[in-house]
């Protein structure tokens, strides 16, 4: 006689921009499924693309830690950007928020040159 396979579903979004966080979709997309399929097997995935709160996603999915720096950002000025010192099987791996180190809202309407 077979055995069932609990149905796996894998929640893996990235964020709504002003909105929710990678991980408030996840929490919200996995609550409607575990509700809707309470047998299955719901694996949470936070995803990132380097844009805003990338950083401290990471660094809260790894078991890492969120460091503040200044840097110099595209125009020449300081600006606060964020490191993620990854943990788990990532240790020893940084990620850069580039949203907030280099990102276009930085650049004056005036100075963009595409």
């Amino acid at each position: 006689m077979p055995t069932s396979v609990p149905t796996r579903i894998l929640v893996a979004p990235s964020g709504f921009k002003e909105s929710l966080s990678p991980e408030g979709v996840c929490q919200a997309v996995a609550a409607g499924v575990r509700r809707l399929l309470p047998g299955a097997v719901v694996v949470e995935l936070p995803l990132v693309d380097g844009g805003e709160g990338s950083a401290a996603t990471m660094a809260r999915a790894t078991g890492g830690d969120l460091i503040t720096t200044r840097v110099t950002g595209p125009v020449g000025e300081p600006v606060d950007s964020y490191l993620a010192r990854l943990g788990g099987s990532a240790q020893g791996t940084w990620l850069v928020e580039m949203a907030a180190a280099a990102g276009l809202r930085l650049v004056p309407a005036g100075m963009r040159d595409p």
